[in-house]
């Protein structure tokens, strides 16, 4: 088993509120009083020295992190691998997820992908050379006006420095560096592989090897050549990073042409859209992306005005920009503070904040799913062993009787899942035609086509050849038709689509999941009397209510049994796809081809000839093939999954354990015996599941605004339906590395 690295002890406090304070044991809490990590406002720190903190802080929460859902899942395998885990209860949780120790496996090596990279790229010229050695606090990259970076360089942490060269055919080249004692002689070394020479041309990608102890052994810096228009290798290259990416930093030139050249940056985005319409789901979420105006000491006049100019122009060309993680800096300002022991500006200040918190909410999404997973593995293990305990106390009759009711309920799911698949697939088309009809109407709107047509002489293509005419007039009719769809897509939130199928496939899946955990709770004998079951007053008097089984029988079915559909639609990049090509208009052909002349003397009524022919060929089967298909196929995905795996997988376990339940003889203490050493093995790894929730989530905590102090120091309240109630707080030092501190969490929630 991994060895995890043990953490400070968090300060955990149950509020016990006994009886006489009208409230029940549900209403037991847990309350996290540690504060909030913060950034001090006072930094007497330079900017190297900050950045390098920063950049430590990433790779430690990122290890931690890792390190815990790993340690999770070796516990798990664990208790799968246990003797104490009977053939049985193996074969049953087998039924429901599938080979459990291929899938942990599986697991695991998803929570350990190797590299995070930090992908910084920009314009030409833009200083992302000088931007990468302030924020590594060493300058190891040449930086000159007169230069810049050819290949992809790759800066990671190691104590033998070195450099590994890839050339355009994958050929590696090892250097010897063992005359290098400085940066500068390495500085020095990597311009000539680096730069815009013709050296540096020769090879696609530089690895750097140096020791920067603030990356620790994970996170590598990934710089990239300025992008260009005509750079289509580039745009492919950077996709090997980002879809993995802590963070994507865009370093803007704001002294060139008023700063963001969009055609760069759409260079990105059309590489997005090509992997969409190719299927690729491991795609690049444009709200990762920080954004920087460097060389902000270069501008002398018009400031805000610049500022807000280049916001405007990301916000028009940037999916889901987000102005607050926009930032105005000086990194050669900055590093020459740094060298002269100054203070960090409060420019680089704020943008190191940025960075500080966008890297756990990057990490957020692959930590809650890996904890939900985890806690849904467990709670269905944990029902298993109740059902058994539960019902071992009943007579065969009983048994016949929970048998009986259960059947008829997992026929009634299968019935039901059957017209769900089928009224959720139709209700996705029927909604994907209505948007695209409304878009249809958009697009034909009369202020729609003056906007289209708000094209100058200047912006028409002027050439000697009338082929190069017709294709760059497609090309400029078709960005605008594109403009006009992404327009329309932002402004009615992608035409209300992503809100109404999700809550209508929440409220349509929810009764299916309800009935399944009706199934649940008639195993656990909690959705019936036991006059209906035949039980005997007795049964109830005689449980022993000291045993686990009394923790087990406060076991709570959970509803949301799927919850890796219920991810946001909102938070899925790249639904709605603008596939436009020339491949689709080719036999669009301008008027009066014959003479390069006749199209000079009409320019505008050529082009809008060609506008017009196009919006004849986008007919509503065109936008919703085109526009709405890849949504459509997310939540057909979605449906399938839903109604063809995880419900049949679930009930299909189901009636395997009632089978076992009915024919099982054994007697009781044997039964609870068995199911118990199970059960003390879950308890520790449930409460490090728990742990993760509150630790990254800040859930099963209690809010600071249900709780206060008064006036006696360990005297508290907790606030109860709006009445302030006595609580009595215990104070308790815990370790996540503590297999009994753990075992207490899991007892305090399943009290709650």
């Amino acid at each position: 088993m991994a060895s995890s690295k043990k953490k400070k002890p968090s300060i955990l406090r149950r509020l016990a509120v006994s009886d006489s304070d009208g409230i029940s044991i549900s209403d037991t809490l847990t309350f996290d009083f540690k504060d909030e990590r913060e950034i001090p406002d006072e930094v007497h720190k330079t900017a190297c020295s900050e950045a390098a903190n920063v950049l430590s802080r990433m790779a430690t929460f990122d290890r931690n992190a890792k390190s815990n859902l790993y340690k999770v899942y070796e516990e798990i395998e664990d208790i799968v691998k246990s003797k104490h885990f009977f053939p049985e209860i193996n074969e049953e949780l087998a039924a429901e997820f599938g080979d459990i120790v291929k899938l942990v496996h599986k697991q695991k090596a998803d929570v350990c992908e190797d590299i995070c990279p930090i992908v910084i790229t920009g314009e030409t010229s833009a200083g992302k050379s000088t931007f990468v050695n302030l924020l590594l606090g060493v300058e190891l990259l040449p930086q000159s006006p007169l230069t810049c970076t050819s290949p992809i360089c790759r800066i990671s942490n190691g104590d033998n420095k070195g450099i590994i060269l890839t050339d355009s055919k994958d050929i590696q080249q090892n250097l010897n560096l063992t005359d290098i004692q400085g940066v500068e002689e390495m500085r020095i070394l990597l311009k000539d592989y680096i730069c815009a020479t013709e050296a540096g041309e020769k090879y696609k990608a530089v690895d750097i090897c140096w020791p920067i102890p603030c990356l620790q052994s994970k996170i590598m810096i990934v710089d990239t050549p300025g992008i260009s228009p005509d750079n289509d290798i580039l745009a492919t290259r950077l996709f090997e990073y980002l879809p993995s990416a802590l963070a994507f930093i865009y370093i803007i030139n704001p002294t060139n042409a008023g700063g963001v050249q969009s055609d760069r940056l759409q260079r990105i985005l059309d590489e997005q859209e090509r992997r969409i319409c190719r299927g690729v789901k491991s795609v690049f979420d444009p709200r990762r992306a920080i954004f920087v105006c460097n060389k902000w000491d270069q501008m002398h006049e018009d400031e805000e005005k610049v500022f807000n100019h280049i916001k405007e122009k990301l916000s028009n060309k940037w999916t889901n920009f987000d102005s607050s993680k926009m930032y105005k800096i000086s990194a050669w300002e900055e590093m020459q503070r740094s060298k002269n022991d100054q203070p960090i500006s409060d420019n680089f200040k704020a943008l190191l904040r940025g960075i500080d918190q966008m890297i756990p909410a990057c990490l957020q999404e692959k930590i809650f799913r890996h904890a939900s997973w985890q806690r849904y593995f467990l709670d269905r293990l944990n029902f298993k062993l109740a059902a058994r305990m539960i019902n071992a106390r009943r007579t065969e009759d009983e048994k016949r009787m929970m048998s009986k009711q259960v059947m008829k309920r997992i026929q009634k799911v299968r019935e039901n899942i059957t017209a769900v698949q089928l009224k959720l697939k139709n209700v996705a088309i029927e909604q994907c035609l209505k948007s695209a009809d409304q878009l249809y109407d958009y697009l034909h709107l009369p202020e729609t086509q003056n906007k289209l047509c708000s094209w100058t002489e200047d912006d028409l293509p002027e050439k000697d050849d009338i082929e190069k005419i017709h294709k760059e007039l497609i090309c400029l009719v078709e960005e605008c038709i594109a403009r006009e769809i992404k327009t329309w897509l932002k402004e009615t939130s992608n035409g209300g689509l992503p809100e109404f199928m999700e809550e209508k496939l929440k409220k349509e899946c929810s009764i299916i999941e309800s009935e399944c955990a009706e199934i649940d709770n008639t195993i656990l004998g909690q959705s019936f009397s036991t006059c209906e079951l035949g039980m005997t007053s007795t049964w109830e008097s005689e449980k022993d209510k000291s045993s686990p089984t009394k923790m087990l029988l406060k076991y709570k079915v959970p509803v949301l049994a799927t919850f890796p559909l219920w991810a946001p639609f909102s938070l899925v990049v790249g639904l709605f796809a603008i596939p436009f090509g020339i491949k689709y208009f080719a036999d669009i052909f301008i008027k009066n081809r014959r003479s390069v002349r006749s199209y000079n003397e009409n320019k505008q009524m050529c082009a809008k000839y060609v506008l017009d022919q196009m919006l004849n060929k986008i007919n509503i089967k065109f936008l919703k093939e085109k526009v709405f298909e890849q949504f459509l196929n997310e939540i057909n995905n979605r449906i399938d999954q839903f109604c063809k795996f995880t419900i049949p997988r679930r009930i299909s376990a189901g009636e395997i354990l009632v089978q076992r339940i009915k024919n099982d003889i054994r007697q009781p203490n044997e039964i609870r015996k068995q199911c118990i050493l199970v059960d003390n093995d879950i308890k520790s790894v449930y409460g490090r599941v728990l742990y993760i929730y509150m630790e990254y989530f800040d859930m099963l905590k209690l809010s600071r605004s249900y709780v206060r102090k008064k006036n006696l120091s360990n005297d508290y309240e907790v606030s109860v339906n709006g009445e302030w109630k006595d609580a009595a707080v215990k104070q308790m030092p815990w370790s996540y590395s503590n297999n009994a501190d753990c075992s207490v969490l899991s007892e305090i929630q399943i009290l709650r």
